[in-house]
């Protein structure tokens, strides 16, 4: 809900109040948003700050609830231990979870790797394993069309490469 919500840069959150901010525009809507927009920061950085508390309870969640998460609040870790711990944990889920490994699952993944800067081989490999399953039942199963499923995790996979956007891609795939 607070991840739609700009994030205040800290130098005009810290130095201007709300009061201040009324008389200066003389706006109440711009001084009730500027007051909703700092509270969005701090409920944001508490969410975090709790997230990070907890991952070994995170390993109870779904694959696509935890890569949720991580699509929500990756940006806003602001340490690579952080960031680096929370791959370890979604490491984890993925490879005790591979039925819930699917196209959408993968390309949220490569995005909120891409969208937190990181970038953390044991999850490619393990994308590029369900690449390999996937390329293993079109040979050996000539009747089930892959190729869609294979072009657009590939796609994925080469915008994590580049930095590019996913979003164009997925819209047309799904």
């Amino acid at each position: 809900m607070v991840s739609g919500l700009p994030r205040k840069p800290q130098s005009s959150v810290a130095s201007t109040s709300p009061a201040v901010s009324k008389e200066a525009g003389g706006d109440e809507e711009a001084s009730k948003l500027a007051i909703l927009g700092t509270e969005a920061d701090l409920l944001r950085d508490a969410l975090r700050l709790h997230i990070m508390s907890r991952l070994v309870e995170l390993e109870t969640l779904g694959l696509l609830p935890l890569i949720r998460l991580g699509y929500d609040f990756g940006a806003e870790m602001t340490t690579s231990t952080d960031k680096l711990r929370f791959l370890g944990t979604l490491e984890t889920v993925i490879s005790t979870r591979p039925r819930e490994q699917n196209l959408f699952t993968l390309g949220l993944l490569f995005y909120t790797m891409q969208k937190m800067n990181t970038y953390r081989p044991g999850l490619v490999r393990r994308c590029l394993g369900q690449i390999r399953r996937k390329l293993h039942l079109t040979i050996n199963y000539p009747q089930t069309d892959q190729s869609a499923w294979l072009s657009s995790s590939l796609a994925a996979l080469a915008n994590l490469a580049v930095g590019g956007p996913l979003s164009e891609h997925f819209s047309s795939s799904l």
